[in-house]
């Protein structure tokens, strides 16, 4: 049986956008080492690119990406958890180039998420991150969009984020 949305618990974070953003500045201030690098690359490269489009052609941007997933740990040895090989990874990524570009002006705080509900769905179901066709899609693909789209989309984790979205 399918897991459900805990629909109470969306409803209190989409109103409540402001405390959710603040909790999630404190936890950032705990991350070290190469996850906190690779992820400040990404991030620092957005920030400071004048031409957002320009940073899909550029496969040192979108190795940092791939490399911050490493480290946050979605590539392990084991046969469950390996990310597609880098160039299918980075083609799934460029696929997307105009969708991610139409919502890279979008804010959590000044946006109705429900109508970007669509647009974030499409480019979410599109991305291909993982290296099985049958693994769960989540937590790589909600990071990528995160990493792609850091004031619109929180990076997602199975542990906390994800059971706080689903019902049990």
């Amino acid at each position: 049986m399918a897991n459900k949305f805990n629909q109470k618990n969306i409803t209190n974070l989409t109103e409540n956008k402001d405390r959710l953003l603040n909790y999630s500045k404190k936890i950032e201030e705990k991350f070290n080492g190469p996850s906190a690098y690779f992820y400040q690359q990404v991030i620092n490269r957005i920030r400071t690119t004048k031409d957002y489009s320009i940073l899909f052609n550029d496969t040192n941007f979108i190795e940092y990406i791939y490399a911050t997933l490493t480290a946050w740990g979605m590539h392990r040895m084991d046969k469950n958890t390996r990310m597609a090989e880098f160039q299918d990874f980075r083609n799934s990524i460029v696929r997307n180039k105009d969708k991610f570009i139409g919502l890279s002006k979008k804010k959590i705080r000044d946006t109705n998420l429900e109508e970007l509900k669509e647009d974030i769905l499409n480019v979410f179901s599109s991305l291909k991150i993982m290296s099985r066709d049958k693994a769960p899609k989540f937590v790589a693909n909600s990071k990528v969009m995160h990493f792609l789209l850091p004031d619109l989309i929180p990076p997602m984790d199975k542990g906390h984020i994800y059971y706080f979205f689903m019902e049990r």
